[in-house]
């Protein structure tokens, strides 16, 4: 199992993490032991968070070889500058991956080019060259040759590959060409369509294009986190069997039956609203910040301070975000977290009084978060594009609120409904919620995942006449 984010890592790599969890919780008593190869904890990127927790569920059965990388992008900028007979520059960084811009400190404009040295102007380009299809590049060499070390040694019958990053899909295709063993893919989001990947420039997005052909073209199997997505690749890989393609979503966080809240009903105190998660790209706050603003600045009993936003997670959008809230005289109204643990953001979840989800900009994706927010049993609010899978799931599995994440009028009205029903004392259909997560129990999804490892292995074994192994 190739997968670069891993535990101990949480934060903003909690979804790819706890998919991986999940899936490797699941395993434990079948007859497929996973092997996961991932990077050692020290090389991590500084701003990914650490969180001990979910080492400790991970099962005894599993074996996790961690590696080094490359620092592709230190190493040639330092040898440059070796070559020039100087150390590195104060003004140049070598780090392969800065930190998060946070709200509070935005980053300075970039320099404009005619001002920029000869080095710098390589530097910026070389940057764009070494981090395509994203920065963890320097982990592929490194991965690869112990991938095929671990394949040696022990009785590997199929590889598994997450993403993203992109560069584990990779490294499980150039495996597969390297060792003729079956190849699963899990998409978790969308690589060459992906919305918040639009701004790139044409010529990266043309290579990635290239890279993705590449890995579909290489695997036995091609998982989507969405029917959407799944559909998207079958359209857009006509030549390949559609039967290469299959779903498998994420999913609650575990067995146990949902919560069911008694939420108190009347009362002067505002309704909390929590939404989780970073905010960046099309996952951009503004229009409900401004729908906040106008339901304000209405003549209504209590309308002035009848509900607050919690807004947890870093935020990189194109504004600062403390100037918008005073702009819009929210500032007591929308409290700003920035990261915390994923301990204290349950603590957080729970104690609100109802769910944010914010999916602007894309019709594939459905967040692993929404799973999250079901297994609270609290009121989950929905913003997204109508007809996209975030959308429909929500207003069509889940009968729970929804709005045109572009629309303001609608969600002023749909803000109105979700505080007359908190202080109604009306929370969700649990009955109506357990149907539907039935199908997205952890036990289920796993089952799902062994019965598209036990498919291609069988195929691989009847073209090869080789006995299959017992290791992922």
């Amino acid at each position: 199992m190739i997968c670069y984010l891993f535990p101990p890592l949480g934060g903003m790599a909690v979804p790819a993490v706890q998919r991986v969890v999940k899936f490797v919780r699941g395993m434990a008593g079948s007859h497929w032991d996973p092997v996961i190869l991932t990077l050692r904890v020290d090389l991590y990127e500084p701003y990914l968070e650490r969180e001990e927790k979910y080492l400790r569920e991970i099962p005894a059965s599993a074996e996790v070889v961690r590696t080094g990388r490359v620092m592709l992008l230190k190493t040639i900028i330092s040898a440059i500058q070796r070559l020039r007979g100087r150390g590195p520059s104060p003004h140049t960084s070598t780090a392969e991956t800065p930190s998060p811009r946070t709200p509070q400190a935005p980053a300075p404009p970039p320099p404009a080019a005619d001002s920029k040295s000869a080095l710098q102007r390589f530097k910026d380009a070389l940057t764009g060259a070494v981090q395509t299809p994203d920065p963890f590049m320097g982990w592929l060499p490194v991965a690869f040759l112990e991938g095929r070390r671990t394949i040696r040694q022990r009785r590997i019958a199929c590889i598994y590959a997450t993403g993203s990053p992109w560069t584990s899909l990779l490294v499980g295709a150039l495996l597969k060409k390297s060792t003729g063993l079956p190849l699963v893919l899990d998409f978790r989001d969308p690589w060459t369509t992906n919305p918040y990947r639009m701004h790139f420039h044409p010529a990266r997005r043309w290579i990635e294009g290239r890279l993705e052909t590449f890995v579909v073209n290489s695997a036995d199997a091609v998982i989507a986190n969405t029917r959407g997505l799944r559909d998207e690749f079958r359209a857009r890989y006509p030549r390949l069997p559609s039967e290469r393609f299959d779903v498998i979503y994420n999913c609650v966080e575990n067995e146990r039956p949902l919560p069911r809240i008694a939420l108190r009903a009347g009362g002067a105190e505002p309704v909390r609203l929590a939404h989780a998660g970073f905010l960046y790209g099309p996952r951009d706050p503004l229009l409900l910040l401004r729908a906040m603003a106008k339901r304000r600045q209405r003549e209504m009993p209590g309308g002035a301070r009848d509900l607050i936003l919690d807004l947890i997670g870093p935020i990189d959008v194109s504004y600062p975000i403390a100037d918008k809230l005073a702009e819009l005289g929210l500032t007591d109204l929308v409290h700003v977290h920035g990261p915390v643990p994923h301990a204290m953001c349950q603590d957080m979840l729970v104690a609100s009084s109802a769910l944010l989800l914010l999916q602007p900009g894309t019709m594939t994706q459905l967040p692993s978060k929404l799973f999250e927010y079901v297994s609270h049993g609290k009121p989950i609010l929905t913003l997204a594009m109508p007809g996209s899978e975030t959308y429909t799931f929500a207003a069509e599995q889940l009968g729970s609120l929804v709005a045109d994440c572009d629309d303001e009028e609608a969600i002023v009205r749909t803000l109105d409904e979700l505080i007359a029903q908190v202080r109604a004392g009306q929370g969700p259909d649990i009955d109506r919620w357990e149907a539907a997560m039935a199908q997205f129990r952890p036990h289920t999804i796993t089952s799902r995942l062994l019965h598209t490892f036990d498919t291609v292995t069988a195929l691989t074994s009847r073209r090869s006449g080789a006995i299959g192994g017992a290791h992922a």
